[in-house]
């Protein structure tokens, strides 16, 4: 395996406020033959890996497509996070 970055993949990873950094964010999504998992980041930096019914910083997941994860925060209010554009 080599060790160079493409220069497509290095140019994205340098491109400015591509995330909120001030809230929580859907980074990823994972497909399986019978589930959706999700990679988050929360506002501190930290990431998790969340699937359906799982708790994870303060967000109940709900459920995960090809598309987004859609989940109930703390309050009761339905969130629904989408990859960021880009």
């Amino acid at each position: 395996m080599s060790s160079d970055t493409p220069a497509q993949v290095a140019t994205a990873a340098q491109i400015t406020d591509a995330l909120p950094l001030h809230e929580l964010t859907l980074i990823g999504l994972f497909s399986g033959p019978d589930s959706h998992t999700a990679l988050l980041r929360n506002r501190s930096g930290k990431i998790a890996r969340a699937a359906a019914g799982q708790t994870v910083f303060g967000l109940k997941v709900q459920a995960i497509d090809a598309q987004a994860l859609h989940g109930t925060d703390a309050r009761g209010r339905s969130i629904t996070l989408q990859l960021p554009a880009g």
